[in-house]
């Protein structure tokens, strides 16, 4: 997200730290998932000063993002994409090593698409 922002903001990735594990841990929304809607925001907001004009682009952006999140994780919860829940699981981490070591857990697959979505700008869907 840095790379999209037109001023350096130090320790971006400790600000959004709180956003892993469906927002520290709860299993709410998907970390990658969060990480891409802020991106796409800042895309959009960066190129339309506009507020209603970027809201729209936006909005329709996040949709679309969503969608595909949606068709190939099959949710955007971190609970059911992970089947962890992390607060109230006693063997949290051990079944999250578990699912990393035997390849199943899909965290590093929901990063690496959020990271591959492409922004409205390199659609050229916004001005």
């Amino acid at each position: 997200m840095q790379d999209l922002l037109p001023a350096t903001v130090d320790r971006l990735g400790t600000m959004v730290c709180g956003l892993g594990g469906g927002y520290s841990l709860t299993g709410l929304v998907c970390g990658a998932v969060s990480g891409a809607i802020i991106a796409i925001g800042i895309d959009v907001a960066a190129r339309i000063s506009n507020p209603i004009e970027a809201r729209y682009h936006i909005e329709r952006a996040t949709r679309k993002f969503i969608y595909r999140f949606e068709a190939e994780f099959g949710s955007t919860l971190c609970l059911q994409i992970t089947g962890i829940n992390f607060l109230k699981d006693a063997d949290a981490l051990q079944k999250m090593q578990e699912l990393t070591a035997s390849g199943q857990l899909k965290c590093d697959e929901c990063i690496a698409m959020a990271v591959r979505n492409p922004l409205p700008s390199e659609e050229g869907r916004i001005p």
